[in-house]
């Protein structure tokens, strides 16, 4: 047997083999999906220039002067389909969804996460395979689930972003979906077409009478939340979030609008829960205790009301059933007939 520096060819061949192994890379050994990339992160992407003598780029904001909703940037300010708007009391729907998967919004692990300016939800175990999705026919297009965030106000009266008859709820619940033909978030939104994303919109209205008796479907995030109150904080929880509970009635208000935030990317087909949820005051004293990115209590992190310009709002029932387990890992034909053209 031929021995190196006292050591057996064979040993040190074995010593060579272990050494490679410990180098293969984490993501080979351990593949994991894709982060998901919310319209939150594209946002946090986004600075505005600040009017003063430093002419410093600054984060966006809600309510401080020099962040505020004034010096967001020119599509926030000029563009002409806007987001959040006031819906009339329509009481007759003109449009129909078929076949939403109510009964798929549910999840039995998700994560929450304070990024200073929202509280931001994502379903963990939403799989290829296990991925909530609905088709939309009048948009010609059928959406994958991506993430929620929620809008809340300092006092009960405001905190919803969009309003219906002039009336503000106390918070409002986006749940974000991405179109089938686009692999992320960003390249939707990149791709400028005005139905890139589908957004439903979900109001909640502080109920007086309730007093210390809690919104239960609400309570897998609400008595999590002191644990994520600071900017960039993450938990991941396994219990069950019972989305569904959350979409009351069959009608919703539909328009073409924009983001809410910067850069406000007029790409979204618009889905707003006519009736709203009932919820008890301390439900969202829980929310007030999130804190913004400077520390201080995040508040009122809504942003004004828009010009509705003559766009059409209609009011859409929403029809439940069963969707094909396939519909949404891959756009329809039809879609990818559409893209091609574009």
């Amino acid at each position: 047997m031929t021995y190196f520096s006292g050591f057996s060819v064979p040993f040190l061949l074995k010593l060579s083999l272990i050494s490679i192994s410990l180098q293969v890379p984490t993501s080979l050994q351990f593949p994991q999906e894709n982060p998901i990339i919310t319209d939150f992160d594209v946002s946090a992407q986004t600075r505005i220039t600040r009017g003063d003598d430093h002419g410093s780029d600054v984060e966006w904001c809600y309510q401080n002067a020099t962040c505020g909703e004034t010096t967001w940037p020119s599509t926030c300010l000029t563009g002409k389909a806007q987001s959040p708007i006031n819906f009339p009391p329509l009481e007759k729907t003109t449009c129909t969804i078929k076949n939403f998967p109510r009964t798929s919004y549910n999840s039995q692990k998700f994560s929450l996460e304070s990024n200073g300016k929202s509280l931001v939800i994502k379903l963990l175990d939403k799989t290829k395979q296990q991925r909530i999705h609905f088709q939309w026919q009048e948009q010609n297009a059928s959406y994958n689930f991506n993430s929620i965030h929620m809008h809340w106000g300092g006092n009960n009266s405001v905190g919803s972003e969009h309003s219906i008859d002039s009336k503000r709820f106390a918070i409002e619940m986006h749940l974000i979906h991405v179109r089938a033909d686009f692999k992320t978030l960003p390249d939707a939104l990149s791709f400028g077409k005005k139905n890139a994303l589908a957004v439903l919109g979900i109001l909640f209205e502080v109920d007086p009478n309730l007093k210390e008796k809690q919104n239960e479907n609400l309570q897998p995030i609400v008595k999590n939340i002191h644990e994520i109150t600071h900017s960039g904080v993450v938990k991941n929880l396994e219990e069950k979030l019972n989305l569904q509970a959350f979409m009351k009635g069959n009608h919703a208000y539909h328009y073409m609008g924009s983001l809410t935030t910067p850069s406000c990317n007029e790409a979204v087909a618009w889905l707003v829960w006519q009736k709203p949820i009932k919820i008890s005051s301390l439900d969202l004293d829980a929310l007030r205790t999130v804190k913004n990115t400077m520390g201080e209590p995040l508040m009122n992190n809504f942003r004004s009301t828009q010009k509705t310009n003559e766009r059409k709002i209609t009011l859409c029932e929403i029809k439940a059933g069963k969707v094909k387990d396939n519909v949404g890992n891959k756009p329809t034909q039809e879609e990818l007939m559409a893209h091609s053209k574009l």
